[in-house]
């Protein structure tokens, strides 16, 4: 059986703190995040309508549509936890998880995959990323809190990599190796299980490891193997292995 670790006490939530902001505050605030993700989104569907002229016609864009649905789900997230609608963050979190998987699958099933659509992807698994860890902020600060040390590592290297891929090739990594993928899975168990079932171990212990696993092959990759910047790279592996063949 999986340990569970009741948290016995309550602590101040991120919701309970941000019903004293000053009103002027949210509203700049609002307005600043509700801007960038306009413009993001205006940017994204600009790119999809060049692409279905070159991939295939709208068919081709399915996993693309999906992804700009993710996008757009991003900020009514945020919008739930910053009102401590638990609920309805929860459900539309899922969704927004399983859609990721749903993508991935249909773009490899029906060979859709293109440069596009990485890019597409990787946005918006950073939104999505974004507004999780904003709920996890307003729902679990106790458990955020107490583990603090596990996610800041987490964190740190997630951001590493697109610093590192910003360094190295100008622009944000999209390599989604395999092991990135499984860590990902990963980190949607863990925190799905925490806002329905409550924090069980095991799940956070699978997830840090997981992803620190993922996130330091992605570095060696960036800064070490690849001379130019690719999308949708197998691992490590499989790059040491071409190199070893050519």
């Amino acid at each position: 059986m999986p340990q569970v670790v009741k948290v016995s006490f309550r602590a101040t939530t991120k919701c309970d703190k941000m019903r004293h902001l000053p009103q002027t505050a949210c509203c700049r605030l609002g307005s600043s995040a509700s801007a960038s993700y306009v413009q993001r989104m205006t940017n994204a569907a600009t790119l999809i309508q060049a692409d279905s002229q070159v991939a295939g016609g709208w068919f081709a864009q399915v996993p693309n549509a999906i992804s700009i649905l993710r996008l757009s789900a991003a900020l009514p997230l945020v919008v739930l936890a910053y009102h401590c609608d638990k609920t309805a963050f929860t459900w539309l979190l899922l969704g927004s998880l399983l859609s990721d998987i749903a993508d991935g699958v249909i773009a490899r099933a029906f060979h859709l995959t293109t440069v596009l659509g990485a890019k597409l992807d990787s946005i918006a698994d950073q939104l999505t990323s974004i507004a999780a860890v904003a709920g996890l902020f307003a729902f679990e600060l106790t458990v955020m809190r107490e583990h603090w040390f596990a996610f800041a590592i987490v964190v740190s290297l997630y951001l590493m990599i697109d610093i590192a891929a910003l360094w190295q090739f100008g622009r944000i990594a999209s390599l989604h190796t395999y092991l990135s993928r499984i860590a990902a899975y990963t980190q949607g168990i863990f925190i799905m299980t925490l806002l329905i079932w409550g924090y069980q171990v095991w799940t956070l212990r699978a997830m840090v490891a997981i992803s620190i696993a993922a996130y330091c092959e992605e570095l060696v990759i960036i800064l070490r193997v690849l001379p130019e910047w690719r999308a949708n790279v197998r691992g490590l592996w499989w790059l040491l292995r071409q190199e070893a063949q050519a």
